[in-house]
């Protein structure tokens, strides 16, 4: 499936889109640098890659940071911005699964049971295994509260995620006529 040649069609000429190619890194605040590399590095295996002392402007007022950024081996990046002193926002509090998540794939279910094993191991408590059709994952939360999911392709996963994209908007109409989500 090719997403920038995809257009919806609205009775008029439509205009290919610059595609999106990847995620380059996702960025969280950390509340102790050691736990979250210890966890993220030591636990997850992730390299940690980059470890930047700046200065940034956080809503007008310049603050110290550290930078942090772990690599994934498919590539980008999972960043955190450490700021002594500061207070744990509201965001960082315990959330459903479905509120936000840093959804990961893996590259097998052997390696995703592995996975399991380890979190284990590490004393790393995990929802799931939780079936999707088209991938299955397990979720659990980092030492910051950022839910984090583990996830591998089902065998029929391009198949399904085909089948899917031909009914995505009929779908969405759908759903948002049934539950009145519709934005006014």
């Amino acid at each position: 499936m090719a997403i920038a040649a995809m257009t919806k069609d609205q009775g008029a000429a439509t205009a290919v889109k610059p595609a999106v190619r990847s995620i380059e890194h996702l960025s969280f605040r950390c509340f102790d640098p050691e736990e979250t590399r210890h966890f993220y590095e030591d636990i997850l295996g992730l390299e940690l890659c980059a470890a930047i002392p700046t200065e940034v402007d956080a809503d007008g007022r310049k603050v110290k940071a550290l930078h942090m950024l772990f690599g994934m081996t498919g590539g980008g990046f999972v960043g955190f911005y450490h700021v002594p002193g500061d207070p744990r926002p509201d965001i960082y509090k315990p959330l459903d699964g479905m509120d936000l998540h840093v959804g990961m794939k893996v590259s097998s279910e052997a390696d995703w049971k592995r996975w399991q094993e380890r979190l284990t191991e590490a004393g790393v408590e995990f929802a799931g295994p939780l079936d999707h059709d088209f991938v299955i994952s397990v979720y659990f939360p980092d030492p910051n509260g950022v839910m984090l999911e583990f996830t591998y392709e089902v065998d029929r996963h391009e198949e399904i995620m085909a089948g899917e994209a031909v009914n995505a908007h009929s779908a969405l109409e759908a759903w948002t006529g049934r539950t009145g989500s519709a934005a006014a």
